[in-house]
């Protein structure tokens, strides 16, 4: 009987504990990645030299991870409003691509300027818009997993920064290429 009664007490405890993200949220914020989201693969012969996931930080879908984030972590009024205000600063700065990369040659995934790594660059209507820098997130936390749903167990994550010269533009690209191949990831930003 006193089994019973724990076993009750847990189910009970364990139901009074509401689940802060329901299903309907989280599906809601996949299909807000999914769209915010491209894919590039860059063959080199009979192998994948390259799988570029990249997702576009437009201010839309700032709003959105930054709704998505409050309803992840629950944080505190003014924690919340801080991050909102950093995502707005940077969401004016610059135009950046969180982006996801697997490649069978993992000692050569660096990104940026320079003949021994992957190039990018980004255009906005067509306008190059200056590398700042691009990053790997060595050790990617809960929330970058909860957000940044284009990382899996194989690819890396990296975030690159353009400086924004154009406002709000219709057509973002991001080109990547390496001794392997290039590509492009496209965004259309307007509606």
């Amino acid at each position: 009987m006193t089994r019973w009664l724990c076993v009750l007490g847990l189910l009970v405890a364990t139901s009074a504990v509401a689940d802060p993200v329901t299903r309907r949220e989280k599906r809601a914020y996949q299909q807000q990645h999914e769209s915010a989201t491209q894919e590039l693969i860059i063959h080199d012969d009979f192998s994948t030299a390259l799988i570029l996931r990249g997702t576009l930080l437009t201010p839309s879908f700032r709003a959105d991870m930054s709704d998505y984030r409050e309803v992840l972590m629950d944080p505190a009024p003014d924690n919340q409003a801080t991050f909102e205000a950093r995502m707005a600063d940077d969401g004016s700065a610059y135009h950046e691509v969180v982006f996801s990369a697997d490649s069978a040659a993992q000692s050569k995934m660096q990104f940026g300027p320079g003949d021994d790594r992957w190039n990018i660059r980004l255009t906005a209507d067509g306008t190059p818009q200056e590398l700042v820098t691009v990053y790997r997130v060595r050790n990617p936390t809960p929330l970058h997993l909860g957000l940044y749903l284009q990382h899996n167990r194989w690819s890396k994550l990296y975030i690159a920064r353009f400086h924004r010269t154009v406002e709000a533009p219709s057509t973002v690209v991001m080109h990547v290429g390496s001794g392997h191949g290039n590509g492009e990831l496209v965004w259309q930003t307007s509606p």
